[in-house]
């Protein structure tokens, strides 16, 4: 097992967040064969994305029930535009806290990639859910 780009390969999709590398290292030690390598990573990544998970659900939640930080979010990760890191900014904080976005230089962006994937698909299926007349307003 080549421990350091294993290490290397879980922060690359965790950024450190804890629950996520626990669940990546339990994944692949109980359900992948104990495959440590960078494959059982991504392996792992894959299977994760599509559990139910109680810190996915509380990130869909969040993103309901405050429009500021929805539209923030989507913002910077849909549409890829670029927004100032400001503290202070109270909807910023928020998701600063939630652990969603985080610093990166001067601006804002999401803090992991397995929070990526969570929230693009979050946004995809929101989107087909909408109605044709729907769809049309949104784009």
């Amino acid at each position: 097992m080549n421990i350091v780009e294993i290490s290397e390969e879980i922060y690359t999709y965790t950024s450190g967040y804890p629950f996520l590398v626990s669940a990546i290292c339990k994944q692949i030690d109980e359900e992948l064969d104990q495959d440590w390598t960078v494959n059982g990573v991504r392996q792992a990544v894959q299977v994760l994305v599509k559990e139910k998970h109680t810190l996915f659900d509380d990130l869909s939640k969040n993103l309901e029930n405050n429009k500021e930080l929805y539209d923030l979010i989507y913002d910077v990760l849909i549409i890829g535009r670029k927004r100032t890191f400001i503290i202070g900014n109270p909807t910023i904080e928020l998701g600063v806290r939630y652990g969603y976005i985080k610093q990166s230089e001067q601006t804002i962006r999401v803090s992991n990639k397995i929070f990526e994937i969570i929230t693009c698909n979050y946004f995809i299926s929101k989107y087909k859910s909408l109605s044709p007349i729907q769809v049309k307003g949104v784009l």
